[in-house]
């Protein structure tokens, strides 16, 4: 959900949504959104970190070096990613 839609929905509702699940990858990686949720209280999960078939992510080469530099695989970092961005937002609140 987009934050105008959970907008929309917090006026509405009487319970808060525990989890907004969306597109977040290090090339999308949603930071309004995640601080929105955040100060909202409603935990934001990615789906899809790996992309889709033939996704650019897998091929990206600064994902690559990331991953070369970690001794970790494209894919590790990529699953990776929604970890490490909620520990970004989280501490910079």
């Amino acid at each position: 959900m987009s934050i105008p839609f959970l907008e929309r929905l917090l006026k509405e509702c009487k319970v808060t949504p525990a989890v907004n699940q969306v597109e977040c990858h290090p090339l999308l990686p949603q930071h309004e959104l995640l601080k929105f949720c955040n100060e909202k209280g409603i935990l934001l999960q990615a789906y899809s970190p790996l992309g889709s078939t033939d996704s650019p992510l897998i091929s990206d080469p600064e994902i690559k070096k990331i991953a070369d530099a970690h001794g970790a695989t494209v894919g590790q970092v990529l699953i990776s990613w929604q970890g490490f961005i909620h520990r970004y937002v989280y501490s910079s609140c």
